[in-house]
């Protein structure tokens, strides 16, 4: 699988230096392009192998912080690597598995040289995991599957070195329609203290018609952090960057219904969200208000989203989406479009198969 996923940003703050005067208070506004290309191939039969790269450049404009109001370029780096190699092979349920996964990231931004400022500024943020996963499967009568898994290891990131504990269980009951995830992830010991990481989070899902057809209900609550970013990029692409960037909380729900395209070479399923977000903003910091300063501010947003996806059984699949974004904090709402195509090189899949792959 190989794709490129292209991102727009812009922000905008206050800053207050904290010395009397006008010159020691201002705003600061940026953006930033960048771009992500990705790919992600196996190497025999228990080996996968990922690769992300990312560029970006944009600008940084202040005002107010003295006579000079300086403005400057800033670019962003990044790459990512990653391997995935299984060490023991679970094969149909009720096999035990167990694999070894590893990866590695590095990213810098950095603001050039502008007038009034002799020195560039520099932001840079790496990460290397060294983990143990093991699964076992069972089956659960009537066809349905239970799997639970286990993920420990070591990590260095910039806090320091740190012990990582994850894991999940996953229901799939083939009969009665039902799927049920719960996954989570934590810190248990880290060099820095104070540095906190965590994420909990699962998925409902129900079916009753099976194969993705009929009526279909899903449910997804997520706390914190359940996954980095190279994590979903790893398991789901471009896509899984959208989702739980953030120390939030974020609860989903969505209503569909799959019918079957003419001759039934496919399954076309319009569907509808809702999302409920609340992300922990950065320190807030007010010249008009002095008592309420550096104190943390949360960002809610309420999500509604319409879109179709159709899936087909020679391995492609579309998803066109419309939705709108109201923001708590901000008075202007945000509109997206969106539009993901995927086609799987690994030969003649069954359809449910393929839409379960998505």
């Amino acid at each position: 699988m190989t794709g490129v996923a292209v991102t727009y940003s812009s922000g905008a703050g206050s800053f207050d230096i904290g010395r009397p005067g006008q010159d020691d208070v201002g705003e600061l506004s940026t953006n930033l392009t960048s771009a992500f290309p990705y790919a992600r191939f196996t190497i025999g039969d228990r080996l996968l192998a990922y690769s992300v790269l990312g560029y970006g450049s944009g600008s940084m404009s202040l005002e107010g912080g003295g006579e000079e109001e300086p403005d400057s370029d800033i670019t962003m780096r990044m790459a990512g690597l990653g391997l995935k190699g299984d060490l023991i092979d679970g094969g149909e349920p009720g096999g035990f598995s167990l694999a070894l996964r590893s990866d590695a990231l590095v990213a810098r931004v950095i603001s050039e040289e502008a007038e009034g400022r002799k020195s560039e500024l520099e932001a840079d943020a790496s990460r290397v995991r060294l983990l143990l996963e093991a699964s076992q499967a069972f089956a659960a009568g009537e066809g349905s599957v239970l799997k639970p898994q286990l993920r420990a290891g070591m990590r260095h990131d910039d806090e320091g070195f740190g012990l990582e504990v994850g894991g999940s269980v996953n229901f799939h009951g083939t009969s009665s329609g039902l799927n049920l995830t719960i996954h989570g992830r934590t810190l248990v010991a880290q060099a820095e203290e104070g540095y906190d990481e965590w994420g909990f989070g699962g998925m409902i899902l129900f079916n009753p018609g099976g194969d993705s057809r009929g009526l279909s209900l899903s449910v997804t609550p997520i706390f914190g952090s359940t996954a980095s970013g190279i994590s979903r990029l790893w398991a789901r692409g471009a896509t899984g960057m959208a989702g739980d960037l953030y120390d939030g909380r974020r609860v989903s729900a969505e209503v569909g219904y799959g019918v079957a395209t003419p001759e039934g070479r496919g399954i076309f399923t319009p569907y509808a969200r809702m999302a409920l977000t609340r992300q922990p903003g950065a320190t807030h910091s007010s010249v008009h208000d002095p008592i309420s300063q550096h104190s943390p501010v949360s960002h809610d947003a309420y999500t509604y989203r319409l879109g179709g996806r159709l899936a087909l059984a020679g391995g492609l699949s579309a998803n066109i989406e419309a939705g709108r974004s109201d923001w708590m904090f901000s008075a202007h709402p945000t509109n997206s479009a969106t539009l993901n195509l995927s086609l799987s090189l690994y030969g003649n899949l069954r359809l449910p198969a393929c839409h379960r792959r998505r």
